[in-house]
């Protein structure tokens, strides 16, 4: 069994698929506090060893808040993908559930190939050897678009590849506490790009950053916002964070001591933004060590 690896991963290295598997898709499942293998397994009404053996847990009893975990979708109907599949074609009964949002299909080198930066004749960005998979996200003439581990897109001959009638999906979390006041219009708008391949400077539908997230989500509703998150914090009055409300944005340090990150809280200190660590638009928690060390302040418009 040959993993989905590092330089060619989509969302977190940690997911493995078997060419085996019966199932005809998988969602990727971001763990949340207080999960266990068990849990997990119930909510999706799937076996724990199933999950454990599909993602190779060593150690199964031990979960991370934050990993990604590949669960197994069983769904009726066969076939194989049609030749415009990896740009949203119908692959015969093979999709992940609808509650998830779909990243692409499940590809695999027949022989060695260069990702490259633009197809045919780009920068190489990593030599794939024979038999690894990947993640096949778009189609252009005579070349994949391959989802990298930083959310961007590398290209691949199409002689090089066979796509597997498996489909690859981010499933949205069932934790999102209820929204009461601010502007919650504004997360909900924020929640139809859940799942999006993180890329700095990135272009929606496609891709998206965090800055870019949350100008699509207030402008989508008439409130015009600045592109960077430095400039975006201009914007509106400080709120402390007691007095957080649905739609109001939160704003990140980086590691020079500047804005370099913003957030739009949804409810009870969660969050939702374009997650560069994660690879995708996500969910987490103001309150962890992780974010609050790093946590510069919130604006209201």
């Amino acid at each position: 069994m040959k993993s989905l690896l590092m330089a060619v991963a989509v969302l977190a290295a940690s997911v493995l698929l078997q060419g085996h598997a019966v199932a005809a898709g998988y969602e990727l499942y971001s763990v949340q506090p207080g999960d266990t293998l068990t849990s997990v397994a119930a909510k999706f009404g799937v076996s724990s060893s199933e999950i454990a053996s599909l993602n190779g847990l060593t150690d199964p009893s031990r979960l991370t808040a934050g990993q990604s975990l590949a669960i197994p979708v069983r769904t009726q109907g066969q076939g194989e993908p049609s030749s415009n599949s990896a740009n949203g074609g119908n692959a015969g009964g093979t999709a992940a559930s609808s509650r998830a949002r779909r990243v692409g299909w499940l590809g695999e080198t027949i022989r060695a190939v260069p990702i490259r930066r633009t197809p045919g004749t780009g920068a190489i960005l990593y030599k794939a050897a024979k038999g690894t998979q990947l993640v096949v996200s778009l189609e252009q003439r005579k070349f994949y678009g391959v989802v990298m581990v930083d959310g961007s897109i590398g290209w691949v001959d199409k002689t090089a590849i066979q796509v597997k009638p498996i489909e690859l999906a981010v499933e949205p979390p069932t934790n999102v506490p209820a929204m009461v006041g601010g502007r919650p219009e504004v997360v909900r708008e924020a929640f139809r790009y859940w799942g999006t391949p993180y890329q700095y400077g990135g272009r929606l539908p496609h891709r998206v950053d965090c800055s870019l997230l949350a100008q699509a989500a207030f402008a989508a509703h008439g409130i015009r916002l600045p592109r960077t998150s430095a400039q975006q914090i201009q914007v509106g009055f400080p709120v402390g964070y007691a007095e957080l409300l649905p739609g109001d944005r939160l704003y990140f340090y980086n590691r020079q001591g500047r804005i370099g990150h913003t957030a739009i809280h949804i409810g009870g200190g969660k969050f939702i933004h374009a997650s560069s660590s994660r690879g995708y638009v996500s969910m987490d928690d103001l309150f962890t060590p992780q974010w609050w060390r790093i946590y510069a302040g919130a604006m209201r418009i």
